[in-house]
């Protein structure tokens, strides 16, 4: 969602934006490695749902919660809350 709220902590330091700041910064970081994500679990409740996503790429790893809404154009994430981690990071 454009609105949505993005906040958590990278290496340990506490980050927080707008989703356009956010995916420009994730756009900027991407190191083109391959990706792989499990969904740990979800919960869907009507129009309303949650879901824990696990990442890793390399020594990258990530851990998200996300807040979704149903909208008549289709699913759109509100927040975020993350905490990323880099093996050897600060």
């Amino acid at each position: 969602h454009d609105r949505a709220a993005v906040c958590g902590f990278e290496d340990g330091l506490f980050v927080t934006a707008d989703l356009q700041t956010y995916m420009g910064y994730v756009r900027l970081m991407r190191n083109h490695q391959k990706v792989s994500r499990k969904v740990v679990w979800r919960h869907l409740n009507g129009r309303i749902a949650s879901a824990c996503i696990a990442e890793a790429s390399g020594p990258n790893k990530r851990v998200s919660f996300l807040s979704m809404l149903h909208f008549e154009t289709g699913w759109k994430i509100i927040s975020q809350t993350f905490e990323a981690k880099t093996d050897g990071g600060l």
